[in-house]
């Protein structure tokens, strides 16, 4: 059986509203590594922010096919404060991925 993660905490540190929200454990640790990793290579900040930023009229648009859709959430959610007009598109993600509440927000 599958025992959720909570995301009260990533909520707290990414500034949404995870109190009472769940994510697969396996999905979440994916989409911590990659935020990980385009944080420590300050891949996005050289693309889209800054002085120097390649594409500095650019929008941030994730777009993700199953396991990746649902990687795709939760990345967006941890990047949404950073960059505010972020969309994600997401291709047949895993079901149960998100609850009602959590997903409609998303939309906002």
């Amino acid at each position: 059986l599958l025992d959720p993660t909570p995301l009260d905490a990533l909520g707290e540190k990414y500034d949404f509203d995870g109190r009472g929200q769940y994510c697969h454990g396996g999905v979440l640790e994916c989409a911590q590594w990659l935020h990980g990793e385009l944080t420590r290579h300050n891949i996005l900040t050289q693309l889209l922010l800054g002085e120097d930023a390649e594409f500095p009229d650019y929008d941030l648009h994730i777009v993700g096919h199953s396991l990746g859709a649902g990687i795709g959430v939760i990345l967006s959610l941890m990047l949404r404060k950073t960059y505010p007009t972020i969309r994600c598109t997401c291709y047949s993600p895993p079901g149960g991925l998100l609850s009602w509440k959590l997903a409609t927000e998303c939309s906002e």
